[in-house]
Parts: structure tokens; sequence; C-alpha cells
């Protein structure tokens, strides 16, 4: 039970910042 709320966290974090990179790149090329 703990690995996986960890594990499901992770995914998480590691989602959220794919997400916020893909509109860092998306926002720079239209300025």
């Amino acid at each position: 039970m703990k690995k996986h709320a960890i594990a499901v966290m992770m995914i998480a974090v590691f989602s959220e910042s794919v997400y916020a990179g893909v509109y860092l790149i998306y926002s720079g090329r239209l300025s």
C-alpha cells in the first residue's frame, strides 16, 4: 500500500513537470 502511494505521487509529480515543460516550450514558441 505504501509503495503504491509513493508510485502514484511520483507519477503525479512527473506528469506535472512534463506538462509544465510542454507549456513553457509552447508559450516560448508563441512569443
